[in-house]
């Protein structure tokens, strides 16, 4: 089942978490008993302290932060402005309460909150009702990380803490119902470790119900099974790059086949269900949302704030027009694929699972970037692509934090649109902030990227050695991070 050094503990591979480690004694010594696999260093012990479930309980703590921040707007409701000066905003109880309900929502969002309409009797209860899902979710793809990353050679499953115990679940994790895009994709990766293709095309289908970005994932699935044999002169990057060029778990074109099938059936059929009015709530949903123009968070939004020059006098260009829009995130959808064909290319040899995940998050950061909306919450479907590819907290707490700087920007800016005190975040202010979290997004991607392609030089020496296992029907290589 491999040897002792397949397993690293992250108080002794992570930087960040070593640091944090001091608090409770320092990292985990040579002779403790690993919860992963077991023994004293990889041999057996309890399933009661591994990472699953002691994650699947974590996962509760940053959703109840994030319930308790939404305390104030519990007690007085959800008014503008007042919603935004308390960083409360919910989407959830302003959806069922308004004209028109879910209907302008993605059609696994408009599901998913018509049966929360359903099931409660006001929208204070459907977004306490959310916020259960919310927490349910969370844990629930915890669990699937774990187990999707156990038994890989340079993995322990604890890369799940990245999304279980993210920050920007605090700021963005209860707006909406975005968790259940993280439950799902953490389930697609599962999936394709198990070697279930259809399935996890089903789950991206709906995850992309939930934010449209999503589907890229099946883009990347193509991307892995066709980029990448022969490359490298090393004999041991094309050895890693002949056995893993077929894709997660022996994934060739026939199972990138069925994973898009299976997702175009899964998106069409969630379409369908949205279509049905529930309750009070009228039928229908929304999966583009690019007709109006620029929204908030979207890069394209950035000529449209106003401004002025130091000389006081005001800035030479104005709001771009809806085509305007609508042409330039199509360009820029272009270039992203062209960037994640790189990542495919540059990550040749890697660990199937890393190596897809390492891609998609390049097809999935982008297409966030270059989309003409980018809500606070849109990022949360990044979490689960991130922990697998970029599995440092390193890597993850500089844009972890910035999207919480952002999501308490967009708030003090909405106020000051929607107030005439005069406070507030001023348009620089907020396009400063903007820009920041479009780069911190690309920071993160690139360290996936890099992170990925780094494993390989470990994979390529274990290759010459002859060091190659087989665990669960899935061959893999010591793809232990070095970076």
């Amino acid at each position: 089942m491999g040897d002792d050094r397949a397993v690293t503990a992250p108080s002794h591979s992570d930087a960040v978490v070593r640091a944090a480690s001091e608090v409770v004694g320092g990292p985990w010594g040579n002779h403790a008993a690993d919860s992963t696999t077991g023994s004293p260093a990889s041999g057996r012990g309890s399933r009661l302290w591994g990472p699953a479930p002691l994650l699947a309980l974590a996962a509760v703590v940053p959703v109840a932060l994030a319930a308790l921040t939404r305390a104030h707007c519990r007690e007085t409701g959800w008014a503008t402005p007042d919603q935004y000066v308390h960083a409360c905003y919910s989407d959830v109880p302003l959806l069922l309460g308004g004209p028109g309900g879910a209907a302008g929502q993605p059609p696994t969002t408009a599901v998913l909150l018509r049966l929360l309409d359903l099931a409660t009797t006001t929208p204070l209860a459907a977004f306490d009702l959310s916020v259960l899902l919310a927490g349910l979710c969370l844990s629930v793809a915890a669990v699937l990380l774990v187990l999707a990353r156990t038994g890989v050679r340079g993995a322990s499953g604890w890369e799940a803490a990245l999304v279980a115990l993210s920050p920007v679940v605090v700021t963005a994790g209860v707006i909406s119902v975005d968790l259940a895009a993280v439950a799902l994709l953490a389930g697609a990766l599962l999936a394709l470790r198990r070697e279930h293709p259809a399935v996890a095309g089903a789950l991206v289908g709906l995850a992309a119900g939930v934010r449209p970005a999503a589907a890229l994932v099946v883009v990347a699935l193509w991307l892995v099974v066709l980029i990448g044999r022969g490359l490298g002169d090393h004999p041991g990057a094309r050895a890693g790059a002949r056995r893993h060029a077929a894709g997660p778990g022996g994934l060739d074109a026939l199972g990138a086949a069925a994973a898009t099938a299976a997702a175009v059936l899964a998106g069409g059929l969630v379409t369908l269900a949205a279509s049905i009015g529930v309750g009070e709530q009228e039928g229908g949903s929304r999966w583009w949302d690019g007709g109006g123009g620029a929204g908030y968070g979207a890069l394209w939004l950035l000529p449209g704030l106003p401004g002025k020059l130091p000389d006081g006098t005001e800035l030479p260009w104005s709001a771009l027009p809806a085509d305007a829009v609508t042409a330039l995130a199509a360009m820029g959808l272009v270039v992203v694929l062209l960037l994640a064909a790189a990542a495919a290319a540059r990550t040749a040899g890697a660990e199937p699972l890393r190596r897809t995940a390492a891609v998609a998050l390049v097809l999935v950061a982008g297409g966030l970037a270059v989309s003409p909306s980018v809500p606070v919450q849109a990022t949360l479907v990044v979490l689960p692509l991130a922990a697998v590819a970029a599995p440092r907290w390193s890597h993850h707490l500089p844009w972890a934090l910035t999207e919480c700087a952002y999501a308490t920007g967009t708030w003090l800016y909405l106020y000051a649109l929607s107030s005439s005190d005069g406070r507030g975040l001023s348009p620089g202010a907020y396009a400063v902030l903007l820009a920041v979290r479009l780069a911190a997004l690309g920071w993160l991607t690139v360290q996936g990227v890099r992170s990925t392609a780094r494993s390989v030089s470990v994979a390529q020496d274990d290759d010459v050695e002859g060091g190659v296992q087989r665990i669960d029907g899935v061959r893999a290589a010591a793809a232990q991070p070095v970076d």
